[in-house]
């Protein structure tokens, strides 16, 4: 399903019969780009695009956020591993 905000900004969710829980020990995992493919919007991200951040963040100690529906304002987790 999808949702227009306000915004203008297309929000995707799924409707579930049943509570969703996230649990430890649970795995997530998948692509977040793939380099040299053109995605729906256009865009062709290039091999390298994120090392300058992901380094700038590693060397702060800090960890790229899990985000529910792309949203900043939740946050549901963080990733253990980006390569």
């Amino acid at each position: 399903m999808y949702q227009f905000s306000q915004s203008g900004l297309e929000m995707k969710f799924c409707r579930f019969d049943e509570d969703l829980t996230v649990r430890d020990g649970h795995l997530i995992e998948g692509y977040a780009s793939l380099f040299g493919a053109c995605d729906q919007g256009g865009d062709v991200v290039q091999q390298g695009a994120y090392a300058r951040s992901l380094k700038g963040l590693s060397d702060a100690g800090r960890s790229v956020k899990m985000l529910w529906q792309h949203d900043p304002a939740q946050p549901i987790g963080v990733w253990d591993e980006l390569r």
